[in-house]
């Protein structure tokens, strides 16, 4: 036992860290995730260089005669019990940051419960060499016959390097809608915000997600390929967006105003999940509108992003993970999900038996 009480030492003191600076841990709740995260491992590292000692050393000159016959066998009573994880930002209204991946599934089991996983989607105007935005030419030269909006697609990049479950070659079922509006951005966004949602968008309800790099021939870089998902809109939108007026395009906002955008919901029951990826990186992803010109060549307009929000919703009706969140302590079964989920809160509930023990080695 004199070679695992220090280990068990250690842990002690650094889960005492963690115990004394929950109230920082508060106070900074309204940062970015990821920046939340640095913070919380720069504190960690910063307090344990100052307040722990290297635990083989601890004691080392107390006896240097006869270590080894000291020994102490203890109990240390804890508690287990299942909470439910505190959402986090998904947009920091402070330094303008976003969350770079974006979920997307929705399963369903007795232990969990259904998951199932959103994105709202907001996109600007395309713009010119000099920074002004550039009027598409089926907005300005609508009157032409040769000029026509023939599609419009959202293209998005997919992440191969996190998903969950079964997700290549996987049939996914999914509703694309209208936002009714755009949320505030002066505020923080959380990962649990769902925005007021309206019609229907897209013109299909599934994809079959496939493992294969495809060369994006509609790309201004021609060696532009990734592995990606196209959501095609309606008829319906695409004459909304074929008529608006021309004084939509004098600014991002007159835009966002005249099309707030689009939310992307995973509906049905997927065997994974995977992640969209929305990284400043991927040069190709946004909304996409095919059409031919005044003397009838085909060409694209790009819709930008200008902010994806993931988004997750839970329903944990009648399953062992409710049961376990309304028992309170239970020493048998605890839960860890990621995402908003779920935690396991260790608790050690008498001490007492060692005030006085010197842990050595």
């Amino acid at each position: 036992m004199t070679a695992v009480l220090p280990s068990f030492f250690f842990v002690l003191v650094c889960s005492a860290f963690f115990t004394l600076s929950a109230p920082i841990m508060k106070a900074i709740q309204n940062a970015s995730f990821s920046f939340f995260w640095a913070v919380t491992a720069g504190l960690l590292l910063a307090g344990l260089a100052g307040s722990c000692t290297d635990p083989i050393t601890v004691g080392s000159d107390l006896l240097e005669d006869d270590r080894i016959e000291v020994a102490f066998n203890g109990d240390v009573p804890i508690s287990t019990r299942t909470i439910q994880m505190d959402t986090f930002n998904v947009f920091d209204a402070g330094s303008n940051s976003l969350w770079p991946r974006a979920p997307f599934g929705a399963v369903n089991d007795n232990v969990f419960g259904r998951y199932s996983t959103g994105l709202h989607m907001f996109f600007r105007p395309l713009r010119a060499a000099d920074q002004t935005v550039a009027v598409p030419e089926f907005i300005a030269f609508r009157d032409n016959p040769n000029v026509q909006l023939d599609s419009v697609v959202v293209l998005l990049a997919v992440d191969t390097n996190s998903f969950y479950g079964a997700v290549n070659q996987t049939v996914f079922e999914y509703e694309l809608r209208t936002l009714t509006g755009q949320p505030d951005f002066d505020q923080d966004i959380l990962l649990t915000d769902r925005l007021s949602i309206g019609d229907i968008a897209g013109a299909d309800n599934n994809f079959t997600l496939i493992n294969e790099v495809t060369a994006l021939a509609d790309s201004v870089i021609s060696t532009d390929s990734a592995i990606h998902q196209r959501f095609r809109l309606s008829p319906q939108i695409v004459d909304q967006l074929a008529n608006l007026d021309a004084d939509a395009f004098d600014s991002d906002s007159t835009f966002t105003e005249a099309f707030p955008g689009l939310f992307l919901e995973a509906t049905g029951e997927s065997s994974g999940i995977f992640n969209f990826d929305m990284s400043a990186t991927i040069p190709f992803d946004g909304m996409i509108a095919y059409y031919t010109d005044t003397v009838g060549v085909a060409r694209q307009y790009d819709f930008l992003f200008s902010r994806r929000l993931p988004t997750i919703s839970r329903d944990r009706s009648g399953t062992t993970a409710e049961m376990l969140l309304d028992d309170g302590d239970d020493d048998v079964l605890t839960f860890v999900e990621s995402n908003a989920g779920l935690l396991t809160e260790i608790s050690l509930t008498d001490l007492s038996e060692f005030q006085g023990q010197v842990i050595n080695q």
